[in-house]
């Protein structure tokens, strides 16, 4: 919903309602509390989608300020919305319980947040399509099929050989190779992929009970993935900015190099 409110603008926020609204009813919340979600939904957009205007957002998040704005103004800030609204619904629905609205809301928020760090990065930079030499494309295509296939290699690895009921110890940074070299390869459009695909491995592994991540309470597996994720998504993407800055700096300093020596 951030993503589509960036690309498409804000005048598209009633798809959002109803696609939220359509979605709660359908999984068994009754109308008016699906309503209630809906809006915070919303709004959760909204807030996020004007934060991002007032750092001056650019979607490639090829520089630092950029991922930096969407991890706090977006990631941290705007999901408080959605997390309060749609908790205090189900609350006055009667469909949570009082003792378990902290851990309610923790879930749904820390939810929200890798939304946006994992989901709406690759909406946003692979909306964009940029043009490249046929050299280029080819490399990076190798490149793209060696990094999945690492990626794929250790997120199974420490997502089932290190299942909690197994006596091999938790490796999770196991996956942070394939995901470096997926950011010095391919900058955003790479990175952003990468933890995309190792985000959903772990997800369905831990939720089949595989994986570092189970072997304790729901609530609490449920906390550490969500960590894990969150951690690893925003530091993949600044490492990405990082490169493209470098990038960026190497090529003006090459240019201005060019005109002294041609003066």
């Amino acid at each position: 919903s951030l993503a589509a409110l960036i690309l498409l603008g804000p005048r598209f926020w009633p798809g959002i309602a109803i696609g939220a609204f359509a979605v709660n009813l359908a999984i068994g919340a009754p109308p008016w509390v699906a309503v209630g979600m809906a809006v915070g939904n919303t709004l959760e957009a909204l807030a996020g989608a004007y934060a991002l205007r007032l750092c001056n957002f650019d979607r490639s998040l090829s520089r630092l300020r950029d991922v930096l704005c969407l991890c706090l103004n977006a990631a941290l800030l705007s999901t408080l919305v959605s997390a309060t609204i749609g908790v205090a619904s189900l609350w006055a629905g009667g469909l949570v319980r009082p003792d378990a609205l902290l851990a309610t809301w923790r879930a749904w928020w820390l939810g929200d947040v890798l939304g946006m760090l994992v989901v709406a990065p690759v909406v946003l930079v692979w909306a964009r399509r940029p043009r490249l030499p046929l050299q280029l494309k080819r490399r990076r295509l190798l490149d793209a099929i060696l990094v999945t296939v690492l990626l794929v290699a250790t997120s199974g690895l420490v997502f089932d050989v290190t299942a909690a009921q197994s006596n091999v110890p938790p490796y999770p940074y196991l996956v942070f190779p394939a995901l470096i070299w997926a950011a010095l390869s391919s900058r955003q459009r790479g990175v952003t992929a990468a933890i995309l695909v190792m985000s959903i491995i772990a997800i369905a592994a831990t939720a089949a009970g595989l994986g570092p991540f189970t072997g304790v309470a729901l609530t609490q597996g449920l906390l550490f993935l969500q960590l894990f994720l969150g951690v690893t998504a925003v530091t993949m993407l600044m490492l990405a900015a990082a490169l493209g800055e470098r990038d960026r700096a190497a090529e003006a300093r090459e240019a201005v190099i060019g005109r002294l020596e041609y003066a």
